[in-house]
């Protein structure tokens, strides 16, 4: 790796000076590239270098990241932070401010003009891609796709609603759509649709559309309190919040319905992408890739969560796999991922543009060793055996 970008895959030549990482038996993966995580700035009157979210999806391997929805003054002021290098989190990308159908936020789509002025000044506060958030009419749809394609780098994305929505916004000029229709399974003219098309998915497996949000299983079976990225980089609330009581079965959950589609679209060469959604920042994004892996090879799953994300944004050529040319964005990781899924969350470092960090603290430990610094919303360990869900029960032996 020579200034953040891989040189040599394979048997290398070290240059003078060069950083050895041992890494004998361990394996080696591309960053994970998020194409749907909100949360990523802490509000519209408060911006730090350290944000925990953002900290957080680092910790676990996101190196890239899109928020669909961003904060119209913080997200882009962050994502420039973390260009410049003052600030640490994935290279994010973002929105800016969806275009409303109604509400407060609305922004009125009359006529070809009122898109052009509503692109023109989000591709002008750094916007990556446009997302309309369901205009109803066909034609406020075709104005948006014609104004966005004038600027020919930008995304035109939006949600999916329900099917007839989603096959005409294709039409009209989508370049993309997210989450997934509540109409499962799809049928042969859909698929194949899809795959004429070329239409990327942005999908959501955890929050899907209607039925369980299979965020839920994971969460009931992964101790979230025991990691220490969460205790690091998760506000206090929010870890403990992660805390579901009770298993379901997996047949409680609509995941059977959408993920063999997803399978089979997958394998007929569609870009599926995937995305935490941000109710657990980093954490939901291994989950995504484990909901995946449910009916899909591990292979195909890692996959989808980094070359098909970077497809996605359009950035192939930069992020998504271990490739001479491309950014340093990779994990090393612990134990084998494709012998189980799960190992997807043993990483020893994070390397994002060829800066190394340890998972665990965020120290970036080469080229410079600089300490990530204080974390005032972090776990605190006097809290330690202590449980949300036990206090009452300790105040009635107290009393005893």
């Amino acid at each position: 790796v020579v200034d953040g970008r891989i040189t040599c895959v394979g048997k290398c030549d070290a240059p003078e000076g060069a950083k050895l990482i041992k890494a004998r038996g361990k394996y080696l993966t591309p960053g994970l590239v998020s194409i749907h995580e909100h949360g990523t700035s802490d509000g519209p009157d408060f911006l730090r270098s350290r944000n925990p979210e953002l900290s957080k999806m680092l910790a676990y391997g996101v190196t890239t990241a899109m928020d669909p929805a961003g904060d119209p003054n913080n997200t882009h002021a962050m994502a420039e932070l973390i260009r410049s290098g003052r600030g640490i989190g994935p290279r994010l990308f973002s929105t800016v401010l969806d275009l409303y159908s109604w509400g407060d936020e609305r922004m009125p789509i009359n006529s070809l003009d009122d898109a052009q002025q509503n692109v023109d000044r989000l591709a002008g506060q750094g916007a990556t891609a446009i997302k309309q958030y369901f205009q109803i009419n066909r034609f406020q749809r075709q104005w948006l796709a014609e104004a966005t394609r004038a600027h020919g780098n930008l995304l035109l994305t939006g949600e999916m609603m329900d099917l007839p929505y989603f096959l005409s916004a294709i039409m009209d000029g989508h370049t993309t759509l997210e989450h997934e229709t509540p109409q499962w399974p799809y049928y042969e003219d859909v698929k194949l649709f899809m795959e004429q098309s070329e239409t990327p998915m942005s999908v959501t497996i955890v929050t899907p559309a209607n039925g369980r949000f299979l965020i839920e299983y994971f969460m009931s079976r992964t101790d979230a309190t025991a990691d220490l990225r969460e205790r690091h980089f998760g506000r206090w609330f929010d870890v403990f919040r992660q805390r579901v009581s009770g298993e379901r079965s997996l047949k409680d959950y609509n995941a059977a319905l959408y993920l063999e589609d997803l399978k089979e679209m997958f394998r007929r060469g569609i870009v599926v992408g995937m995305g935490g959604h941000g109710e657990s920042a980093g954490l939901a994004t291994h989950w995504s890739l484990w909901a995946f892996a449910l009916v899909a090879d591990p292979a195909e799953a890692w996959s989808a969560a980094t070359l098909g994300g970077a497809r996605y944004l359009g950035m192939a050529d930069d992020v998504g796999s271990i490739e001479v040319g491309k950014l340093a964005d990779m994990i090393l990781l612990e134990k084998n991922p494709l012998k189980d899924i799960e190992n997807s969350l043993s990483a020893t470092h994070i390397i994002k543009a060829g800066q190394v960090y340890d998972p665990y603290t965020l120290d970036q430990v080469w080229p410079d060793k600089v300490p990530y610094g204080a974390k005032p919303w972090s776990y605190n360990p006097s809290w330690e055996g202590v449980r949300s869900d036990d206090y009452f029960d300790r105040l009635e032996a107290s009393d005893r």
